[in-house]
C-alpha cells in the first residue's frame, strides 16, 4: 500500500533551477521534474527519492538582497553507498509565494515536518504544526590530539565540524592535555548541561571517561549520558561494535552520522578487581597474546589500527604460552544471571556554492535551531609523548580508594566473592597452558577483529574466549585472518563461553601481561562481573539483530 502524502508542492531544484514536484511521506522525500502547466499531474520523468532515515539535518536560508523574495531549503543526507556513508545535499528554491515571509514560512513548514519525522518516525503528524523545531542537542566533545596517528584534531575539524554545523549540533570542544585529563573532566562535569559526550579518539579515552563517570556520587545519572565515538584512535572497538550492531558500514562518516542521529544502545560494564585496585571495563580483560600485542605494538602507533595486525604476526612468529587457571560462572548457574542496576530512564528535552550569497535565518520556531557558530579554535597543547594508552595506573588522578568505594556501592546481589576468597562450587574452571584469553563485552576488538560475533549491547553477558597451547603457528595465523569475519568461533582450537563473571589466576612464576580495555594491569589474579545496561552508546539506527 502506498504511503500517505503529508506535504506536496513544487520547488525549483538547484543548481539546475528546473521545476520539481516534491512530495513527503513518513519515510521518504520524493521529487520529480515537472512544469508549471503539469505540476501535480502524472509525469514520465525519473522519480528521485531520499530515505528520511538517511537525513541528518536541514536549514532554511533567505537572500541578503531585499529584491530577492525567494527562500532556500537545504536537506543534508548521508545514504549508504557500497561500504560507506556518503554525504549529500538537496537544495530547493522556494518561490511560489508573492512575498519573502510567505516563502520562508513555506520552507520552514517543510523543514519542521522533515526533522520531526527524522527524530520520531511514528509521531502524530497533526501535532507537528503546533510544535517548535526539535531542540538543539548540546554535546561535549573530547579530542586526544595524540591518539592513533596524531591527526584526531585535524580530522575533527575537517570531517566532523561540517556535519555538526549542517545538523545544528551545539558542541563544546575539549582537547585533552595529559593522561587522566578526560577522567578529571568527567569527575567535575555538570552533567545537566549536556545531552551527550563524544569521544574523538580511541578506546583509551573511552576508558578514562567511563571510570571518571563511575567515580561520581551521581554515577547512576551520569552514566545515562549517551556516549558517541568517532574512530580516530589506533583502537576503536566500541565505535566499530556499535556500527556493527546497528548494521552500519565501518567508516568515519557513518560514525559521525551515528552521533548526530543519537539513537542509543545499552552498554554493559564489567567491575574489575585485582589485589591492588578496582575499576570498570567497557571492552575486555585480556591475557596472553592479545595483551602482549596491545602493549608491544605501542611502538607502531603511527600505523593506526594496523599496528595490532603487525604486532599479532610478530607475536605469533615468536610465540609464548602462559600457565594459569580460568574460572567462570555460567549464566544457568547464577542465582541472578546479571546484576541489573536501578537506573533512571534517559530524560528527553521538550555549505554551498551559494552560501556566501545567503544568510541563515536568525530566528526559528525553536529559537535555537539555526546555529551559525563556527568550530572553536583551540591550539593543541605541546605534548612530548602519546597518552592514549597510559591509562589509570599512571593517571594523575588514580583515586583507587574512590573507585573501590564505588564498586562496593554497586555490589548489591553479587554472584561472586571478593578476590581473596574461594570460589563457590557452581563455578567452572579450565586449567592448563594458554596462548591467549580474553573476556569481552562487545563484538569487536577493532575494525578487523570480530572477536565475539554473538555479543550484543546490553545482553548482560561476558564472552570468555581462549586458545590453549599446542596450536601451530600456521593455524594461529589462519585464526587471525578468520577474526576479520568472526568465523574463528567455528574453529576447534578457539573456544568461547558465555559467562556472568570470571576469575583469572595466572602462574605468577612466569612473566606476562594483562590489559583492561587496552590499558596495562599489574600481572596478578584478576576477576570481574558484568553489570547490565549501566551506560548508553550512540548509534545511527535501532538494533539490526
Amino acid at each position: 500500500m502506498a504511503e500517505s502524502v503529508l506535504l506536496q508542492t513544487c520547488f525549483h531544484l538547484l543548481p539546475s533551477k528546473k521545476l520539481f514536484e516534491v512530495r513527503l511521506t513518513r519515510k521518504k522525500l520524493f521529487y520529480q521534474q515537472t512544469s508549471i502547466d503539469s505540476c501535480w499531474r502524472t509525469s514520465n520523468s525519473p522519480l528521485f527519492s531520499v530515505n528520511l532515515e538517511d537525513v541528518y539535518g536541514g536549514k532554511v536560508f533567505r537572500s541578503r538582497s531585499r529584491n530577492n523574495i525567494n527562500s532556500y531549503l537545504h536537506i543534508f543526507t548521508c545514504p549508504v553507498e557500497g561500504k560507506r556513508r556518503v554525504r549529500g545535499r538537496i537544495r530547493f528554491k522556494v518561490s511560489g509565494w508573492e512575498d519573502a515571509d510567505s516563502n520562508v514560512r513555506c520552507a520552514e513548514r517543510w523543514l519542521k515536518m522533515i526533522l520531526w519525522l527524522v527524530k520520531h518516525p511514528g509521531i502524530d503528524v497533526d501535532t507537528i504544526k503546533d510544535r517548535k523545531l526539535p531542540s538543539q542537542r548540546k554535546l561535549l566533545v573530547f579530542v586526544n590530539p595524540c591518539s592513533g596517528s596524531g591527526k584526531s584534531l585535524a580530522i575533527f575539524k575537517k570531517n566532523v565540524v561540517p556535519m555538526f554545523t549542517e545538523a545544528s549540533i551545539d558542541y563544546t570542544l575539549r582537547v585533552t592535555e595529559y593522561a587522566g585529563h578526560a577522567e578529571k573532566i568527567a569527575l567535575e562535569l555538570n552533567i545537566e548541561e549536556w545531552d551527550g559526550l563524544v569521544i574523538c579518539s580511541g578506546d583509551g579515552l573511552v576508558h578514562e571517561l567511563v571510570n571518571g563517570l563511575m567515580k561520581r556520587p551521581d554515577w547512576k545519572r551520569a552514566m545515562t549520558l549517551p556516549m558517541g565515538v568517532i574512530p580516530t584512535g589506533s583502537g576503536n572497538a566500541l565505535c566499530y561494535s556499535a556500527l556493527y550492531a546497528s548494521g552500519e558500514p565501518f567508516d568515519l562518516t557513518a560514525a559521525v552520522f551515528a552521533v548526530i542521529r543519537g539513537q542509543t544502545l545499552d552498554l554493559d560494564l564489567c567491575a574489575i578487581e585485582t589485589p591492588s585496585q578496582k575499576l570498570f571495563s567497557f571492552l575486555s580483560l585480556s591475557w596472553g597474546m592479545i595483551s602482549d600485542v596491545d602493549m608491544e605494538s605501542e611502538k607502531y602507533r603511527r600505523l593506526g589500527n594496523a599496528r595490532f595486525t603487525l604486532g599479532a604476526i610478530i607475536r605469533i612468529l615468536n610465540l609464548r604460552t602462559y600457565r594459569g587457571k580460568l574460572s567462570y560462572l555460567p549464566p544457568d548457574e547464577a542465582e541472578h544471571p546479571t546484576t541489573s542496576l536501578d537506573l533512571p530512564k534517559e530524560e528527553t528535552k521538550n555549505e554551498d556554492d551559494d552560501l556566501a550569497n545567503f544568510y541563515s535565518l536568525p530566528g526559528s520556531p525553536s529559537g535555537s535551531f539555526y546555529n551559525t557558530k563556527s568550530a572553536p579554535e583551540e591550539k593543541p597543547p605541546k605534548i612530548n609523548s602519546s597518552h592514549e594508552n597510559i591509562g589509570m595506573l599512571d593517571s594523575a588522578h588514580p583515586s583507587i580508594n574512590d573507585i573501590s568505594q564505588t564498586v562496593s556501592e554497586h555490589r548489591g546481589t553479587l554472584s561472586m566473592p571478593s578476590i581473596a576468597k574461594r570460589l563457590p562450587s557452581n563455578w567452572k574452571t579450565i586449567e592448563g597452558e594458554f596462548i591467549l584469553s580474553s573476556c569481552v563485552l562487545i563484538s569487536h576488538l577493532d575494525g578487523n577483529c570480530n572477536f565475539a560475533p554473538e555479543a550484543k549491547f546490553g545482553d548482560g553477558f561476558l564472552y570468555m574466549a581462549y586458545i590453549k597451547s599446542g596450536v601451530s603457528k600456521l593455524r594461529l595465523l589462519a585464526t587471525l585472518k578468520e577474526m576479520e569475519t568472526g568465523i574463528q568461533v567455528n574453529s576447534d582450537d578457539f573456544f568461547i563461553l558465555k559467562a556472568c563473571a570470571f576469575r583469572l589466576e595466572p602462574d605468577l612464576s612466569q612473566q606476562g601481561t594483562m590489559a583492561v580495555d587496552g590499558e596495562r594491569l599489574p600481572y596478578s589474579e584478576v576477576q570481574g562481573e558484568v553489570y547490565k545496561g549501566v551506560g548508553r552508546v550512540m548509534c545511527g539506527r535501532p538494533y539490526s539483530f
